[in-house]
């Protein structure tokens, strides 16, 4: 699988997205940070999956502008669809998809921080994607965030 992780500066509209779909047709994944697009602009993003046949995981703003995470297949059907977990309290689900080929989990932000708990009940992941938004910007939170995703990636074999 070739996957694509971008830091796209912030915008409004989809320009960055849209021409690296298009320049990297043999990416089999994209992947682009927590709040990167708005729920007006989801169905684009879908069309797009779908023509590209590439799939795309991203967390995006719904009309309130709160973050949601979304992965949608290289079908341009929208596989996960939910609310990031607010910081006390659970991770929402459901946390997982499966597009046939790949099992995923989606922890977004600072979900990372509930640990395993949220996926424990999913086993057999090969990717759990922790899309960050553009407000990660120390190495100190870095090396945090990186060290519980490795933790978690571990109990998963993932």
């Amino acid at each position: 699988m070739k996957l694509l992780i971008a830091q796209p500066k912030r915008e409004t509209g989809l320009e960055q997205f849209e021409r690296e779909i298009a320049a990297y047709p043999e990416v089999d994944l994209i992947v682009y940070p927590e709040g990167y697009c708005t729920v007006a602009e989801l169905e684009r993003v879908q069309h797009l999956a779908k023509q590209f046949k590439t799939a795309i995981v991203l967390g995006y703003k719904d009309e309130a502008n709160l973050d949601r995470a979304v992965i949608i297949d290289a079908t341009g059907t929208i596989l996960l669809d939910r609310a990031k977990t607010p910081e006390a309290g659970p991770l929402y689900t459901p946390s997982t998809a499966n597009d046939g080929l790949f099992r995923y989990g989606y922890v977004l932000c600072r979900e990372i921080f509930l640990g395993n708990d949220g996926l424990r009940e999913e086993s057999g992941l090969d990717l759990i994607f922790n899309p960050i938004g553009v407000g990660m910007f120390s190495e100190e939170q870095y090396v945090e965030w990186s060290g519980e995703a490795r933790i978690i990636s571990q109990a998963q074999q993932a």
